[in-house]
This record gives structure tokens, C-alpha cells and sequence, in this order.
């Protein structure tokens, strides 16, 4: 939701690690949650909305396959 109608607002935060320094080139992880707040009564009145994001990112250097990446969503 884009929470952009009157009323409307979102909060978002989040984290993200870099394997690399673990001996792990081209692993990364993050997360994100997400709060968005509506009206309660009126014509634009809907639920509140929270959304949770987790994200695997796999980057391995692959000769000939420079733009490889897998993501685990």
C-alpha cells in the first residue's frame, strides 16, 4: 500500500548484514517492518497495516556470470 491518501502515514525500519567479513563473499541478508497507520471513520477509514520483509541475497562470482544473484524472499 502506498499510504499516501489523507490521513495516512507509514513508518519503516531496517536491518541488513554483509557476510563478507565472515568468509562469505556475496551472501547478505537484511529485514524491514513496515507500520502504515489509516483513519479509523470516514470515507478513507480502513484497517492499519504492518508488514514484515526478510530478504537472502546471493551474489557467488561465477565466471562468465558477472550478474547472478539469487534472492530468498
Amino acid at each position: 500500500s502506498d499510504f499516501d491518501r489523507p490521513g495516512e502515514w507509514a513508518f519503516r525500519t531496517g536491518i541488513s548484514y554483509d557476510f563478507s567479513e565472515l568468509g562469505l563473499e556475496g551472501v547478505a541478508v537484511s529485514a524491514s517492518w513496515l507500520y502504515g497507520n489509516t483513519p479509523d471513520s470516514g470515507s478513507d477509514a480502513s484497517p492499519d497495516q504492518q508488514e514484515f520483509n526478510v530478504n537472502l541475497d546471493c551474489r557467488p562470482s561465477l565466471r562468465g556470470r558477472d550478474n547472478f544473484w539469487l534472492r530468498l524472499q
